[in-house]
């Protein structure tokens, strides 16, 4: 089904809800921002070293919605 908020390719900006470094399986860190979208379901988006340090949880982040998969958005930054 069609999400009702959001279409894929389009841009929002959404609110930095907290920050996490995982790591991948080469054992380099991964930065992370946690955001939550309109329905309040929490999505991960991959930051660079630089964004993750120059951004603070409650700061708002304009992403783009590059997949929607059952219900969960798959997002990257917008970058200049």
């Amino acid at each position: 089904p069609k999400n009702p908020h959001y279409v894929e390719g389009n841009s929002y900006d959404f609110v930095i809800n907290s920050k996490q470094i995982d790591l991948n399986y080469k054992g380099e860190n991964v930065y992370l921002f946690v955001i939550h979208d309109f329905f309040d379901i929490p999505a991960n988006v991959e930051a660079s070293e630089q964004e993750y340090a120059s951004k603070s949880v409650g700061e708002t982040i304009n992403c783009k919605v590059d997949r929607i998969k059952k219900s969960k958005l798959l997002l990257s930054i917008n970058r200049p």
